[in-house]
């Protein structure tokens, strides 16, 4: 066994591919209709099994139905593999893909270069590094760290404390969040105004790590005479909730930036000015970096449903990705979507008045001493 089949699952990651992996078979044409309907069955369960337990069973039961190998029941001597049973090996590694996603586990899709791949979708679970970074985790230190390390024990714990009578919200989000985000979750209601604090001091560290500066349209032009500038004030680690936080933010400030320019300028010139913020954005930001760039064709979606989110639940929900990561936002099916706005309007609406962008871009924190920031992003000009 290598050694990254050693290393411990990320649940939220785990959680997650198999989300992306739901979507991408309910929509394959090269299964029948039984083997489709299995398939999405075993999947969706996924959602509701700890990675590492599902990852043991399952290596044990590949190994052990190779061709060539031995009977886990008789005395057939091992032999050599043969072609057909190399065959049948990789397809139990194509299976094992969707179980073996570790902390390390980047690249593994072998979706084709026309869909976003799954390394360009999940980003991983964060790191305590930054101060504001474990915001919920109040009655619990989390269950995997950078350094990989796993105390099942207390993970199972911390999901069996939080199984009592679920709201009937919460059960028809099952399958669309994870276990986790439902702890978090939790951890955020159980105490209200922690949890404000937390997301006021959050939400104006991430506003103040970068700014877009913008330049006024040409009268006559299709376009911006200057292209949009990411000044970053600040990097934070690429497994932080904070970097999660920014990638957010920055799909809004984006979003808005598009808003505009709807009104100014026609179809081409609008597309236009998006290729050049999305340009502008991975040269500059950690989570589109090198294996991270965003397939171009999916970010225009992205950030017109980060702004509907705002618009439908309010800035802090952007600022929660314990709940609501960018994979989640990005891969979430339309139906889903729509279930997700409507399920924070249901359980959080306590943080909607939290912080807010005023008409001219100024970022208005209800509580905290700097009660106005200024967001170029969000200006109309």
């Amino acid at each position: 066994m290598s050694s990254q089949q050693n290393t411990p699952i990320d649940n939220e990651l785990f959680h997650s591919y198999t989300q992306y992996k739901l979507c991408k078979v309910e929509k394959s044409s090269e299964l029948t209709k039984s083997e489709k309907a299995t398939i999405i069955a075993i999947l969706k369960n996924f959602q509701f099994v700890d990675g590492n337990t599902l990852r043991s069973i399952l290596n044990d039961a590949f190994q052990h139905s190779s061709v060539g190998n031995s009977y886990p029941f008789g005395n057939r001597a091992d032999t050599a593999h043969d072609a057909s049973s190399n065959t049948h090996n990789e397809i139990a590694d194509s299976i094992t893909d969707v179980i073996d996603l570790t902390i390390d586990g980047e690249g593994s899709s072998k979706s084709s270069s026309s869909e976003p791949v799954y390394s360009d979708l999940v980003y991983r679970k964060s790191s305590s590094e930054e101060s504001s970074d474990d915001a919920f985790d109040y009655e619990r230190e989390d269950s995997s760290n950078l350094n990989g390390s796993f105390n099942r024990k207390r993970k199972h714990s911390s999901l069996k404390t939080n199984k009592g009578k679920q709201p009937a919200e919460d059960l028809d989000m099952q399958g669309i969040l994870s276990h986790e985000a439902f702890i978090q979750l939790g951890n955020m209601l159980r105490q209200i105004e922690q949890s404000r604090r937390t997301l006021c001091d959050r939400i104006k560290a991430v506003n103040d790590s970068f700014e877009i500066q913008t330049t006024f349209p040409i009268s006559g032009t299709s376009s911006f005479d200057q292209p949009e500038t990411f000044k970053i004030n600040r990097h934070f680690h690429r497994q932080s909730r904070l970097n999660q936080s920014q990638e957010h933010l920055a799909a809004y400030k984006i979003g808005k930036l598009v808003q505009r320019d709807k009104e100014l300028f026609p179809p081409d010139g609008v597309y236009k000015n998006m290729k050049r913020y999305y340009n502008s954005l991975i040269k500059k930001m950690k989570f589109y970096s090198h294996s991270h760039k965003q397939d171009f064709a999916q970010f225009p979606k992205y950030c017109e449903r980060v702004v509907s989110l705002v618009d439908k639940t309010g800035l802090y929900s952007i600022f929660i990705p314990e709940i609501l990561p960018p994979s989640r936002v990005k891969i979430a099916s339309p139906e889903n979507f729509e279930k997700l706005e409507k399920y924070l309007n249901e359980r959080c609406s306590c943080f909607k008045s939290v912080a807010q962008f005023d008409t001219y871009g100024s970022l208005n924190i209800e509580e905290g001493k700097d009660r106005f920031v200024k967001d170029v992003g969000h200006s109309n000009s």
